[in-house]
């Protein structure tokens, strides 16, 4: 296994995303296109909020998150939470 993600619903409409890419496949953008389908498949089923723990030392993927998904990030001690908001499939369609 090179890569997996998931998501978990925390709430009705709201999921906790998480990601592992071993470590000499990261950096090719597998994380990205991972959670780009999660994204797909989260918001065809009503899910319209993503949220993710990330270590805080993990700039990489709080640069995916923040960059290409539009997520804000606060830190709670040696924990970082990334959350977006999930565009409709007709939103996400149109573009």
């Amino acid at each position: 296994i090179v890569a997996h993600a998931e998501y978990v619903l925390i709430e009705p409409v709201a999921a906790e995303v998480a990601v592992v890419v071993a470590d000499r496949h990261q950096g090719r953008g597998l994380g990205t296109r991972l959670v780009e389908h999660l994204t797909t498949g989260a918001a065809a089923a009503g899910v319209t909020r993503f949220v993710a723990s990330v270590h805080p030392d993990n700039d990489a993927m709080l640069r995916v998150f923040t960059r290409r998904f539009g997520a804000t990030v606060r830190q709670f001690g040696d924990e970082a939470r990334a959350m977006f908001e999930l565009a409709p499939p007709a939103l996400r369609d149109a573009a």
